[in-house]
């Protein structure tokens, strides 16, 4: 057998049994985590239990009907085949042996009962999430995220977030046209500290006229 072929087959045999689904850390903090309450996890928790066990009973069927073949009618691919269906079912049942687990510790904690309220409240944290965020790495607003936000109740907090970005813009704006039209504003300084340098430097003009 050439070298690298035996490599290869050493290689296969090494890391057969290594997961290749995600890890714990990746379900918990990108794949559920990222959802802005615990009532929004819960229903994340449900998509991918529908999702992975659909996979799983596909992939399971398929392996069965290979497997239930006989030998002399299985081909090298078929068994190729079998290994690999082997491999994903087993990271499948892993990932969904923890994502049940947080599926249980999530509906223990939510009232399920008033879903309507936790509807509410997930898609308004979601909203200023993804609001802070633009904010926060001073990107434009997108406008599809600002009328969402505007279709929410008048007391949403993402909405009154929304307005206060928005007087805070055009506050700074009219200080900056109607001052110093050459002052730039530094982004990744504070609002507050730009409106201390915007009246410094006016001050200062006015004080050399």
């Amino acid at each position: 057998m050439p070298i690298f072929d035996e490599m290869i087959n050493d290689l296969r045999h090494e890391i057969k049994d290594e997961p290749s689904g995600h890890s714990r850390f990746q379900i918990e903090n990108f794949i559920i985590g990222q959802q802005a309450t615990d009532y929004g996890k819960y229903k994340q928790c449900v998509l991918e239990i529908r999702s992975r066990i659909k996979s799983y009973e596909t992939i399971h069927k398929a392996y069965h009907e290979i497997k239930n073949q006989d030998d002399k009618l299985r081909s090298t691919e078929d068994l190729e085949n079998m290994a690999s269906y082997e491999i994903l079912m087993e990271d499948i049942k892993r990932e969904l042996y923890i994502i049940i687990e947080i599926y249980e510790e999530l509906k223990s904690k939510i009232n399920l009962d008033n879903r309507e309220e936790l509807e509410a409240d997930l898609w308004d944290k979601k909203f200023h999430k993804e609001l802070m965020t633009h904010v926060f790495i001073g990107s434009p607003i997108p406008i599809g995220l600002a009328q969402n936000i505007m279709s929410l109740p008048d007391d949403s907090f993402s909405k009154k977030q929304l307005h206060g970005v928005i007087r805070q813009g055009l506050m700074l704006q009219s200080i900056a046209t109607s001052g110093n039209k050459e002052l730039a504003l530094d982004t990744s300084k504070s609002t507050e500290e730009n409106k201390e340098e915007i009246d410094e430097s006016r001050s200062g003009n006015t004080d050399n006229q």
